[in-house]
Order: structure tokens, then sequence, then C-alpha cells
């Protein structure tokens, strides 16, 4: 179900790659899920709320839409760009 949405939400955005990350509320991170093409450098990243491009949109509650993580300055310095 996840790789389906994904998919969806992939050619929605034309993103060259999409992830889906899982909250674990008792350690204060996220850890990713689900990626498309595949987990790649993601596989054992995690985040902590309110760090970085993912850990921002969480405390937000709120989706990003990034153009170019790479070039983000909201990017945490332990954060993956790919």
């Amino acid at each position: 179900l996840l790789h389906r949405f994904l998919t969806l939400s992939q050619e929605l955005v034309a993103s060259e790659r999409a992830l889906v990350w899982m909250m674990e509320p008792e350690m204060g991170i996220l850890r990713p899920v689900a990626a498309l093409p595949d987990m790649g450098l993601f596989a054992d990243q995690t985040a902590a709320f309110g760090e970085g491009l993912i850990g921002q949109a969480v405390a937000r509650m709120s989706p990003r839409l990034v153009a170019d993580a790479a070039r983000d300055p909201r990017r945490g310095r332990r954060e993956v760009a790919s």
C-alpha cells in the first residue's frame, strides 16, 4: 500500500525519489519505512523531530515539497540529499 501511495505521489509531483517516514514518538525520531526507487542512502538514516527538512515537516505537521534537497538551507547536517 505504501509503495502504491509513493508511486502515485511521485507521478503527481514528478520527483526522482519518494520516501515515507514513520514516527517513533517514544524516541523522538523518524525512520524511513518505504521508498522509491529504493531506500538507497536513506536505509540507515533517522531524523530527530524538528531537525532538518524531515524533522521540521513533522514538527509543523505539514508536508514539504523540496525542489533540491542538496541546496536547501533547512537541510540538517546529518540529512542525506539525493
